[in-house]
Parts: structure tokens; C-alpha cells; sequence
């Protein structure tokens, strides 16, 4: 006959929200309302996708064990909320295992003699687990359905016809044509691509984001260095002042050779080049103010 149970397991129905790249972990109570010691043992229906703490355990009467449930970390969340469950099963047992190994060799034992003699050893109950998404990516992903819904009834409804007057014969109305294979694997495609595009334009904001704390560090630093922020403007501006100059001779040598006719390959160049040194002063300029100011 069927065994009555004797724990009560909390919660009935587990809710897990995940978050990206992280462990996340939810709490199953295990109470034993017994006069007895029970053992109990959890089993999960996907391995690679949970690690459970305690799997196995002692309980003594009036007392409770809590089993932790660990979510693997996931790169990449998935597109809807997952369902899974767990099998919590309990015994009691008139002298206690002395230990881990003991206690895992005896769930074997009950185990196989379960299944052999199709009797009924252990009380087993079913507890389900739902990892959901964070509400942020839910409102999200709602939001781009219902996008997605609007665009593709524009896109395929043919219905445009006006109503035709009733002359006594009865008409079926005008259907609307469901898309076809290749624009269904289109629109696929291109949500794909959309996709792509949204995980690239995410990767390229972090890395910005991490620069951008990198080289407040380095100002920081140089704030609150010895001075040797100073040394370096002094420097730059001592490097300015020789490209200044140098563009001011190049400027002479430019106007006496347009005055004396073309001597030499360089002078049909030089207007390119005279450019090309004013925009690097202009760029070190703005980097040194931007980096130092």
C-alpha cells in the first residue's frame, strides 16, 4: 500500500530567476514531522543544468534539512522561462547510517529492491521548479513579440478588398494568405540577424564602459601622482611647439619655391602635407586637454 509521508517539503513549487553568466540558487526545506529519523535523498531531471547541495541526508525527528538547488551559470539566456522538476524521496530508518557512503549504498539498495519487487519502500514526492526570466528581459521580449505580431499582419494581410454588396447568394469571405516556407525562413533569418546585431551593439557598450573606467583610473593616478603629470604636459607641449615650428619653416619653403617655380617632388605635395600637420597639432591638442583638464 501506498506510504504516507512524513515530511513536509517547502516550497511545493520552486521559482529560480536567472541572470546571466551567474550561479543562481534556490532553497528546498525538507521538515521531518515524524517521531522517526528519516533519511531522504533529491534527484534532479537534468544533471548538466543543476547542482544540488545535500542530494543525500540525515534528518532526526522535529528536525529539518535544507537542500540547496544551484542553476549552472548560463551564457546566454534562453528566449522563455524553463520547467523542470525534482523527485524528493524519504524514509525512515530504525538505526541511523554512520555515514555518507553508508547512506548512499542504502539508497541503492532501497532502490534496486524497489524496482525488482515493484513494492513500495519510500515515499516519493514531486516537486516542480520554474527558472524565469528577469522581469526586465520578459517586459522585453513581450514588447518584441507583440512588435513582431504587428509588423508581419501588415506585412501579409491581403484583405483590402471593400465589402462586396449582398445579392442573396451566400459569398465566403476573402482569407488572408499565410506567408509561405521561404518568407517564413526570411523573417527567421532576419531576426537572427537582428539578434546578432542587439549581442554585438551589447559586447561593444561593455567594452566601451570598461575603457572608459580604465583611463579614469589612469587620470586618477596621475592626479594624484608626484607631479609627473605635469612633466609629461611640458613635454607634449615642448613636442607642439617643434611641430609648430616645423610647420612654420615648411610654410616659408612652400611660398619661396611657388614663387621660384617647382624644384623639386615635394612641393606638389605640400599643401596635402601643410594640412596633415595642422589636423595632428589640432587632435594632440584636444587629447592632451581632454586627458590632463
Amino acid at each position: 500500500g501506498a506510504m504516507e509521508p512524513l515530511v513536509k517539503i517547502e516550497p511545493h513549487s520552486l521559482r529560480i530567476t536567472l541572470q546571466r553568466a551567474v550561479k543562481c540558487l534556490g532553497t528546498l526545506k525538507i521538515h521531518n514531522q515524524s517521531e522517526k529519523t528519516v533519511v531522504y535523498k533529491v534527484k534532479t531531471t537534468d544533471r548538466g543544468r543543476y547542482a544540488v547541495g545535500n542530494n543525500h541526508g540525515i534528518i532526526k525527528p522535529k528536525n529539518h534539512a535544507v537542500v540547496n538547488i544551484v542553476v549552472e551559470p548560463m551564457g546566454v539566456l534562453p528566449e522563455a522561462d524553463i520547467k523542470d522538476k525534482f523527485l524528493v524521496m524519504h524514509m525512515a530508518v530504525d538505526k541511523e547510517p554512520e555515514g555518507a557512503p553508508q547512506l548512499i549504498e542504502l539508497w541503492k539498495t532501497v532502490e534496486r529492491k524497489h524496482r525488482e519487487d515493484n513494492g513500495t519502500y519510500y515515499y516519493q514526492e514531486k516537486v516542480r521548479c520554474k527558472l524565469q526570466l528577469p522581469a526586465a528581459v520578459r517586459a522585453a521580449i513581450a514588447s518584441q513579440k507583440g512588435k513582431e505580431h504587428a509588423q508581419l499582419v501588415e506585412q501579409y494581410s491581403t484583405n483590402t478588398n471593400p465589402p462586396v454588396a449582398f445579392d442573396g447568394k451566400k459569398k465566403d469571405p476573402p482569407q488572408d494568405e499565410a506567408p509561405s516556407f521561404n518568407e517564413h525562413n526570411q523573417i527567421k533569418g532576419e531576426l537572427q540577424r537582428k539578434r546578432d546585431e542587439y549581442d554585438e551593439l551589447m559586447t561593444y557598450t561593455v567594452k566601451l564602459a570598461n575603457e572608459n573606467e580604465s583611463l579614469k583610473k589612469e587620470l586618477a593616478n596621475l592626479k594624484t601622482g608626484d607631479g609627473s603629470h605635469l612633466k609629461i604636459m611640458k613635454e607634449q607641449k615642448r613636442t607642439i611647439q617643434e611641430l609648430e615650428n616645423r610647420l612654420a619653416s615648411h610654410s616659408t619653403t612652400n611660398e619661396r619655391e611657388s614663387i621660384q617655380g617647382p624644384s623639386h617632388k615635394s612641393s606638389s605635395v605640400s599643401p596635402v602635407l601643410r594640412y596633415g600637420v595642422d589636423i595632428v597639432v589640432v587632435v594632440i591638442l584636444a587629447f592632451i586637454l581632454q586627458r590632463f583638464l
